[in-house]
């Protein structure tokens, strides 16, 4: 009977330890870290949307196709497949782009859905601090 009162005890200090650490952390934090706390969890943020045109292909296939659309097109976009660049380029907005995977092993895993992320930066130099990211998925068959 004490087990279980010092149980449903614990349980309800650990319950309001979480329920208020998550408070402290939102009031503890200025609008730009809760801005980039957001940006990391969403792993979605700036103007514009990348529409993937090939959402399936097989362990053959060497070629992702995309098309933008709102974007800026004054800023170079950099393309990753499976966390290797594929594509740096300035593009125009409904126009359709083809990406040459050939030889990226990990971007025909079969196991998992590999990733394509767009990435614009705010002084259009690589590893600057990022004005635009976007991510999709696709499906590799055997």
């Amino acid at each position: 009977m004490k087990k279980n009162m010092l149980l449903g005890l614990l349980f309800t200090v650990g319950l309001f330890l979480t329920g208020c650490s998550a408070t402290i952390v939102n009031e503890t934090v200025d609008s730009d870290t809760q801005k980039n706390l957001a940006i990391a969890t969403k792993q979605d943020t700036g103007v514009g949307n990348f529409q993937l045109l090939t959402d399936t292909i097989t362990t053959e296939d060497n070629q992702l196709t995309f098309r933008s659309q709102d974007i800026d097109e004054q800023k170079t976009t950099y393309v990753y497949v499976a966390n290797h660049q594929v594509f740096s380029q300035k593009i125009k907005n409904n126009k359709i782009y083809a990406l040459d995977i050939e030889g990226l092993r990990e971007a025909h895993q079969i196991n998992y859905s590999p990733k394509v992320q767009f990435v614009q930066y705010k002084e259009d130099k690589e590893n600057d601090d990022i004005s635009m990211f976007k991510q999709a998925r696709y499906k590799v068959k055997e």
